[in-house]
């Protein structure tokens, strides 16, 4: 079971903070959700609703690291906020392309796999990780076992 194309988590992939480490899983599960629903070439609706789904945490994520980063006064804050604000502009360019019925598979299974998935959450992001304090966990429930 598994799709022609897909981007699976590894725990070599944690930051040892658990909120960014469900965020940056979920971002995995909603990109390879998305580029299923390309390959099993599903209605175009359905590709935009996963496409917004996948912006709106995406959005929500780069909002919540920046501000933990802000906490640990991380000094490449003001670069790593550029490479949100131009990953994100590029996500909201593709989705209005896609609501607009012009799905290009190649530009969005590149901009899922190579610019948000490997380019940013597994070496841009990788940057910042030794700044985070160690196990922080969020508040709330300790998180279940696996």
């Amino acid at each position: 079971r598994g799709s022609l194309l897909e981007v699976l988590w590894e725990e070599a992939y944690a930051s040892g903070n658990a909120l960014i480490d469900a965020q940056h899983q979920k971002l995995f599960r909603l990109a390879s959700s998305l580029m299923s629903t390309l390959t099993e070439d599903r209605p175009q609706t359905e590709v935009s609703l996963r496409l917004e789904t996948l912006v709106a945490h995406t959005a929500q994520h780069f909002h919540d690291e920046e501000a933990l980063l802000r906490e640990v006064c991380y000094p490449d804050l003001a670069e790593h906020s550029k490479v949100h604000a131009t990953l994100l502009n590029k996500a909201w360019k593709l989705q209005e392309e896609v609501q607009a019925g012009q799905i290009d598979f190649g530009k969005l299974v590149t901009f899922l796999a190579m610019d948000l998935v490997k380019g940013h959450i597994l070496t841009g992001d990788r940057t910042y990780f030794y700044h985070l304090p160690p196990a922080a966990e969020p508040q709330g429930n300790p998180p279940a076992e696996a």
